[in-house]
């Protein structure tokens, strides 16, 4: 992109602004922006000009027009949004620059439920369960730390995502289904569909909602010298039930239930390098074009999720009480090629024609319990106040193995198939296993928190919000066949690898508890009716954890600290809201500054094994800048500018440079672009009397960033640092287009997507193996058709 290109589209999106979000609407003119309102404090809905934080919303008619049905889709619209993307169901959510490869830093809500998918070091993305998003009501960024009112997974914000609910009185329906191809790769058929059913006139109803995607596949893999043309063809499948019933006007139930199946047959990225592939120090292989795969093994992927929610709600008056229970259940399996890494060892069977891979199988299972009080009091004072309950445990199992040599692909999923199948057998070379282990993680926790709000003048409000939150924190990991010959410890064999098993083991167990109180402290200016300023300060808080590689990595004679500690921010930040023109304009300003301490970071020790630190210090410095313009009746111009400068504060510690993590005062945080601006235009105009035609288009832009805070140099290398393998993100601009005609019930469009046919980095993995690079799909272009009924 041009410097001329990147100047218009800056002012562009400094005139017109983003998140045009139409949750609902006063009486107004054609011409005028709607009035927003959010519940993005949890006391119900409330005028966005009366929130003293940023926050981006959406309804749910932007994003069916925007085809937006994931976050990653979100991000074009939303650029305070970063998503690293690593495949299907696997993203990164940042934040304001709060950028980790450790875990989760931003919470996301579906309606009430938490979205919890627990986190390994081995699984890419911070595992948030990625549900489709379909039948939405309105989708809230929440930005800065949200930690009173949602809890310590929302250190650097909340994404809320609010379904449709069930309507008592009427029936209705939609279909939607969509085809569309892509620029040398297969079809692409996506359908989805809501039916409302009412039981009992306004006391009983239901509505279900289903979706699925088929094909897309775009990416070639090369094995053994045989290519395997669009080896990601991707099959997904789901749905939500839910079930409202109201006996009467104080009183509701709400149930639901979520279901969502991921697979996808092979490798989600391209390599644009590969490793040493059979002997350390070997030569590397690349660069290779974008969307070709040269991994010797096949990386499939699959993920099946299921949530289930209760919340009942009862009107006291001068308030409310909500309660609701969830329990979700994440299971995954990914296999990634890992043949230079087990060379590296000397534990794989040299010569050509002996891949090896790493499989990761994830089952995470959470509980939740929350009840709160939301008031409605008829004085200047509002009250906020819960109490929080989570369970939440982890079993993972990770084993390398060698591949079949001819096709790449796993002779046997998991080390209990393995086994299951007979193909461990003693004797060298015998067995396809190299190396396993297992990691039993569990996790009780608890919070009580409180917001109030006071009025203290007319127009000025003083916000005092604490939250306390206690975690108990318990691991174990198992040796199931071990890397090397060891010292023999408790109920071990003294097996070697490669088909002399050993019996599995315990090898390490930990406990650990940890508390923290999180605060949030604003004063929200309401000068007028159309303008409002706003101050804040509030902290956040992330548990710590076990590195699941320690063991394993001893056996090499690899110092890696067994376990991590939580890290923690402040945020400050003072925001402006304003309505201009007679309300032709909506400007929503914001400028933060964000102290991080201890902050959690991915590491790679010997090139191989992950683990997690704590790095020391960072500092973000950010504005946002987002608007609304609707000159005309049927044209609307949306659009946001942000600026993230995230960096390091302090050195990184010598331990943990010569492990291979160098970092200094100034270095850029991994992941995080400097400018971010994306820009939306509609144009809507009566054809006939029942026939009204449009167009629309999006786009997006990022600049360059990183994949470490900086890269290994010769002399660290040559001293015995590993290679951290540091890769720039280049800057990108996407854009979407779209034409339809809406009549009657119906929506019939034209759409092209990644117009640009750019391979734009949206995620890296960088390490010994290969670089692997996530990219959108290359230029789509496709018909849809909507259907109400």
């Amino acid at each position: 992109m041009s410097r001329t290109q990147l100047l218009s589209c800056c002012a562009i999106s400094f005139g017109l602004g983003v998140a045009g979000p139409t949750l609902a609407q006063t009486a107004q003119t054609p011409n005028t922006v709607n009035e927003l309102v959010v519940t993005a404090e949890r006391r119900g809905a409330e005028n966005l000009l009366a929130v003293p934080m940023a926050v981006d919303a959406y309804s749910g008619q932007t994003l069916e027009r925007f085809n937006v049905q994931s976050l990653q889709d979100l991000s074009k619209i939303d650029p305070s949004l970063t998503i690293q993307r690593y495949g299907v169901g696997q993203e990164q959510t940042i934040i304001r620059g709060i950028s980790s490869t450790t875990g989760t830093t931003t919470g996301v809500y579906l309606d009430e439920a938490p979205l919890e998918g627990g986190f390994n070091a081995n699984v890419y993305g911070d595992n948030t369960p990625v549900l489709a998003m379909h039948d939405v009501d309105h989708v809230e960024v929440l930005k800065g730390p949200q930690g009173t009112l949602f809890g310590a997974g929302s250190m650097d914000g909340t994404l809320r995502v609010i379904t449709n609910k069930p309507d008592l009185s009427k029936y209705e329906g939609m279909a939607e289904g969509s085809a569309a191809v892509i620029d040398g790769g297969n079809g692409l058929f996506s359908e989805n569909g809501m039916v409302n059913l009412p039981i009992i006139d306004d006391k009983l109803a239901v509505r279900i909602v289903g979706w699925g995607d088929e094909g897309g596949g775009y990416i070639n893999q090369t094995i053994d010298g045989t290519t395997r043309d669009h080896v990601n063809d991707e099959h997904l499948y789901g749905g939500r039930v839910e079930a409202l019933w109201k006996p009467t006007d104080r009183f509701s139930i709400l149930g639901s239930v979520n279901y969502q199946n991921t697979r996808v047959d092979g490798s989600q990225a391209w390599t644009l390098n590969v490793g040493p592939q059979f002997a350390p120090g070997g030569p590397e292989l690349g660069p290779f074009p974008p969307y070709q795969n040269d991994s010797p093994s096949q990386e499939p992927y699959s993920s099946r999720y299921i949530l289930f929610t209760v919340t009942a709600q009862y009107d006291l008056g001068f308030g409310s009480i909500i309660a609701t229970s969830t329990a979700g259940d994440k299971n995954q399996l990914e296999i990634v090629d890992g043949t230079p890494s087990g060379c590296s060892f000397g534990i794989c069977i040299p010569g050509p024609g002996a891949p090896g891979a790493f499989s990761a199988l994830s089952d995470f299972k959470d509980s939740t319990d929350e009840i709160r009080f939301s008031s409605d009091f008829k004085g200047p004072v509002q009250l906020v106040a819960g109490a929080y309950f989570e369970q939440d445990g982890l079993h993972y199992s990770g084993m390398q193995f060698n591949a079949i040599a001819a096709t790449g692909a796993a002779p046997c999923d998991t080390y209990i198939e393995c086994h299951a199948l007979g193909l461990a057998q003693p004797g060298f070379g015998n067995s396809p296993v190299e190396f396993a282990n297992a990691d039993r993680f569990a996790v009780e926790q608890y919070a009580l928190y409180g917001q109030v709000d006071w009025k203290i003048l007319p127009h000025l409000t003083a916000t005092v919000g604490a939250r306390y939150f206690s975690a108990s924190i318990h691991d174990e990991q198992i040796n199931e066949q071990n890397i090397a010959p060891t010292q023999t410890p408790s109920g071990f064999d003294g097996g070697y690898v490669l088909g002399d098993i050993t019996t599995p083991y315990v090898s390490s167990t930990g406990h650990t508890t940890e508390s923290k109180p999180t605060f949030n402290f604003s004063l929200l200016w309401q000068v007028d009716p159309d303008v409002s300023l706003y101050a804040r300060a509030a902290s956040g808080f992330r548990i710590g954890g076990i590195n699941e590689a320690a063991v394993i990595a001893s056996q090499e004679g690899i110092k890696i600290p067994s376990s991590f500690g939580p890290d923690s921010l402040w945020d400050y930040e003072a925001g402006a809201k304003i309505y201009l023109l007679d309300r032709k304009v909506f400007l929503d300003l914001a400028v933060y500054r964000i102290d991080w301490s201890g902050e959690q970071e991915d590491a790679l020790a010997a090139g191989v094994f992950n683990y997690t630190l704590n790095v020391g210090q960072s500092t973000v410095n950010g504005v946002e800048l987002s608007s609304t313009f609707h000159p005309t009746s049927g044209l609307t111009f949306t659009g946001d500018v942000t600026y993230v400068d995230a960096y390091l504060s302090t050195n990184l510690p010598a331990s943990v440079v010569t492990a291979g993590t160098p970092g200094d005062t100034g270095d850029r945080a991994p992941f995080v672009p400097r400018l971010s601006v994306a820009g939306v235009a509609e144009y809507e105009h009566l054809l006939s009397a029942q026939m009204v035609g449009y167009v629309q288009g999006d786009f997006t832009y990022h600049s360059n960033s990183f994949s470490a805070f900086r890269a290994v140099t010769a002399d660290q290398i040559a001293a015995g640092a590993p290679n951290n393998f540091d890769t720039e993100l280049p800057a990108y601009f996407l854009l979407d287009l779209k034409a339809g005609v809406r009549f009657n019930r119906f929506d019939l469009s034209v759409y092209a997507q990644n117009v640009t046919n750019s391979a734009a980095y949206l995620g890296v993995r960088a390490g010994l193996d290969a670089v692997r690079v996530y990219s959108p799909p290359p230029r789509t272009v496709g018909v849809d058709l909507v259907a109400h009924f």
